[in-house]
């Protein structure tokens, strides 16, 4: 009762409670270097994915607008696909192996693009890990301060604190998504790519429509991979 008595009876929230809760939040930023490597770091991985992003959907469209006249070819109707039997999964050698070899083929080399995602992957999941610590610690306390103080400027300070992590949590959760999503389109395009190059491999997608018998070990293997 006297902490809420002496809060009315103080000047109403300002613009200047509100500039030193900014400024109060800056100086909290700065004396954390770690959390400021991470922030930087991160902006920094997904300014280059981006841009890049941005590079490669340009080349796709101009792509597409010089072949956009021509008009696909119509696949054959394959009729009813047969229903294959459900073979079930065991965590044996063979299990493993077969992990080892996509992930070889998802991932080439630790310079391509797909390492670099995973990196940035792991980059932003480490920094919402901070954001949840520093904002159970920080938060708290300023709410901590401003119930006990009774004080416009230590109410500023949290507003403006709960907006920022409120703000950085969105966007670090959304860049998450967002490198989740690319994650899976690069690993379908490599398991794509290497698919197409086994049935392609001597003229062999030919030699298939033609119903070539000595196709069937080159199918299983690629079935295998």
């Amino acid at each position: 009762g006297n902490a809420l008595s002496s809060l009315h009876a103080k000047s109403p929230l300002k613009l200047e409670h509100l500039a030193d809760g900014v400024a109060f939040n800056l100086r909290a930023f700065k004396a954390d270097p770690t959390f400021m490597l991470f922030i930087g770091g991160s902006g920094a991985s997904l300014a280059a994915l981006l841009t890049a992003q941005l590079r490669m959907l340009r080349k796709a469209r101009k792509a597409s607008s010089k072949t956009e006249s021509k008009q696909d070819a119509q696949l054959p109707n394959q009729g009813k696909k047969k229903k294959r039997k459900k073979r079930g999964s065991s965590l044996d050698r063979v299990f493993w192996e077969r992990m080892r070899r996509i992930v070889q083929i998802c991932i080439p080399s630790a310079t391509s693009q797909e390492a670099m995602l995973l990196a940035v992957q792991f980059g932003l999941l480490i920094l919402r890990a901070l954001l949840t610590v520093r904002l159970n610690r920080v938060n708290t306390m300023l709410l901590t301060q401003a119930i006990s103080r009774a004080s416009y400027k230590h109410w500023a300070r949290w507003l403006v604190n709960m907006a920022a992590w409120a703000a950085l949590g969105t966007i670090t959760n959304t860049a998450l998504k967002y490198v989740e999503d690319l994650c899976g389109l690069r690993f379908r395009y490599r398991l794509t790519s290497h698919l197409h190059k086994l049935y392609m491999r001597n003229n062999g997608f030919y030699r298939l429509s033609a119903g070539a018998p000595q196709l069937k070990g080159e199918e299983e293997k690629s079935g295998g991979e």
